[in-house]
């Protein structure tokens, strides 16, 4: 899905958003996304390689505010996104926004390495 993609052209760097706002530019990424080609890692997982290496990062502790402002995204938007594909394998959110940065729910670490074949 688009991840990665631009910011929205109605809204200014750093501005908040509206859960509708990220809704419709979180749909407008992932129709971006499919033209582009991006699939799914996994048939069985719902995430595009920039979601899983973001995923894998996080397991491993790092940071992945640069990724995301070198991708030109917005990381509200890589959370809720991530979040919302993960929803029906895990039931919770997965990841928080904090500022610029994105965090693992650590509650489910587990989860998430095995859904990535990582455990």
């Amino acid at each position: 899905d688009g991840v990665f993609a631009g910011t929205s052209p109605n809204h200014l760097p750093g501005e908040k958003h509206s859960a509708d706002d990220i809704k419709n530019f979180s749909e407008e990424n992932r129709l971006a996304g499919k033209m582009e080609g991006k699939e799914p890692c996994s048939p069985a997982l719902p995430l595009d390689e920039n979601q899983r290496d973001l995923l894998l990062a996080l397991l491993r502790g790092e940071s992945v505010r640069e990724r995301i402002t070198k991708q030109h995204g917005m990381p509200e938007i890589v959370a809720d996104e991530l979040n919302e594909a993960l929803f029906d394998e895990i039931g919770d959110s997965v990841v928080e926004c904090d500022g610029d940065e994105i965090i693992l729910v650590e509650d489910y670490r587990e989860d998430i390495m095995e859904l990535l074949g990582e455990g």
